[in-house]
């Protein structure tokens, strides 16, 4: 399945359900989109991501070691939308969440994470760079190098 869907259904979401609960499931559609499209770009350096609830940090720990600002402020926003679809997800009194202009900022957001990794990719100097760099943080993180 193309990630992106997931962001295609949270727009969607946006529009024809105009309701808290549809703001709020539109965020975490959203996010999920993010993850996975940037995941999807991370495994393409020849890593391999963790599964499961620890997958999370481990997206936005692999950006952080990219060495380019970019995707390191990318994978800080990252982080940012996790905490956001956090709250839309599992605590109801944060009204917020259920706010139009919120879920619409922050599908905009998810968006905006998954445009900025794409198009690193399309440039192949830059993402060799990056590349050669998200696998060493990756032998840091799995403790493969000391590093």
């Amino acid at each position: 399945m193309d990630p992106l869907q997931f962001l295609l259904l949270a727009e969607r979401l946006l529009n024809s359900e105009a309701h808290p609960a549809g703001y709020r499931s539109a965020v975490s559609r959203a996010y999920y989109a993010a993850h996975h499209c940037l995941g999807v770009v991370i495994e393409s350096t020849g890593v391999t991501l963790k599964r499961g609830p620890e997958a999370h940090a481990d997206v936005w720990n692999h950006l952080a070691g990219s060495a380019d600002i970019e995707l390191m402020q990318v994978g800080a926003n990252l982080a940012r939308l996790r905490s956001d679809r956090n709250q839309a997800d599992y605590d109801l009194s944060k009204r917020h969440m259920e706010l139009a202009a919120n879920a619409e900022a922050l599908v905009a957001l998810a968006r905006s994470l998954i445009v900025a990794v794409r198009s690193v990719q399309g440039d192949a100097t830059r993402f060799g760079r990056i590349a050669s760099a998200i696998r060493a943080r990756h032998a840091v993180l799995r403790g493969l190098s000391k590093k």
